[in-house]
């Protein structure tokens, strides 16, 4: 089954926003998780999984409740 393996990692994440004006805002995000992880239950070798992890976003305010947005993602 997919529950056959075991895994441990470290997460680290920072997230920002700010507003520009009254329409505009931006936000970022970055995300780091250093991680190992072995085929079978308490058996064999390690391997790395750590990954890297980034966001961009930008958001209009159209009017009132409407909300135009563009993000971007990264993941390696």
């Amino acid at each position: 089954t997919l529950a056959d393996f075991d895994q441990r990692s470290r997460i680290l994440s920072l997230e920002g926003i700010y507003r520009l004006t009254r329409q505009w805002e931006v936000a970022g995000k970055l995300a780091r998780r250093e991680g190992e992880a072995r085929r079978a239950r308490s058996a064999g070798p390690w391997f790395d999984t750590t990954a890297d992890f980034a966001a961009a976003q930008a958001r209009y305010n159209l009017h009132r409740k409407w909300d135009a947005l563009a993000e971007y993602r990264w993941l390696r």
